[in-house]
């Protein structure tokens, strides 16, 4: 991938940055995920800079390598949801907002591709997870 590529990945999918950034455990968000010019570059930072478009957040923007650590949480997020989801009983059946009524293999499928549904669900596995880790739950 190019560095022009690279911009236009982000300029494209700025919202899915954000998006996987508010996924990321907080604790997590404090951890080093590249290095430029010998500074060490966080969740945190990058998210900063980025929104901000500093001279920085155009340099990050330009490492490949955050590309892959933002598609490899959406992969180990999906796969977290379709494993909670292999959990479920085989005969139970799940309502969704105004798209229906899924079964447990119909809800996977569309984790998979993650259409419409696959999206909600894995959202409302995400605040499952967050209520519980807080103790709501």
């Amino acid at each position: 991938m190019t560095l022009n590529s690279s911009n236009k990945f982000f300029e494209e999918n700025e919202g899915r940055f954000v998006k996987v950034y508010s996924n990321i455990p907080i604790n997590l968000r404090r951890e080093i995920i590249l290095v430029i010019d010998d500074n060490p570059i966080t969740w945190n930072v990058a998210y900063v800079e980025i929104k901000n478009k500093t001279e920085l957040g155009e340099n990050i923007k330009k490492i490949n390598r955050i590309r892959i650590y933002i598609v490899m949480v959406d992969e180990e997020i999906k796969e977290l949801v379709i494993t909670r989801l292999k959990t479920m009983p085989a005969n139970i059946k799940m309502s969704v907002g105004s798209y229906g009524i899924f079964s447990k293999n119909e809800l996977i499928e569309s984790v998979k591709k993650e259409n419409e549904v696959g999206k909600l669900v894995i959202e409302m596995q995400l605040k499952y997870l967050k209520s519980f880790k807080k103790g709501i739950i």
